[in-house]
């Protein structure tokens, strides 16, 4: 079981525990079921990860769960690696020319 998986596993669990169906989640935090039934699922990808994470948020408050802690897990699922740091070309080398013009040259 992946990481993704867990998250949904461990949000329908507690779902299921508190004897709630996803109707009643649905009525009670305006997420639609096609977003609760992803996020039991761990199919993140079917919204914009901003949208994703307010119906986490929501989902784990709801649920009586640490939305912060929720959060911190799918960030560290889903969040891109970040970019590879900038190297700066080094400078082209003076030739014997510009050493010379600069009186370098000694």
């Amino acid at each position: 079981m992946d990481g993704k998986t867990t998250l949904g596993w461990r949000l329908r669990q507690a779902r299921e525990e508190q004897g709630k169906t996803l109707e009643q989640v649905h009525r009670h935090t305006g997420l639609s079921l096609y977003i609760l039934q992803n996020l039991e699922a761990g199919a993140f990808g079917v919204v914009e990860p901003v949208y994703i994470r307010l119906a986490l948020r929501s989902y784990a408050e709801h649920l009586n769960l640490n939305a912060a802690s929720t959060l911190q897990q799918f960030d560290a699922l889903c969040s891109p690696p970040p970019p590879p740091p900038q190297v700066r070309p080094a400078p082209p080398a003076r030739s014997w020319v510009w050493r010379w013009a600069l009186g370098l040259s000694r």
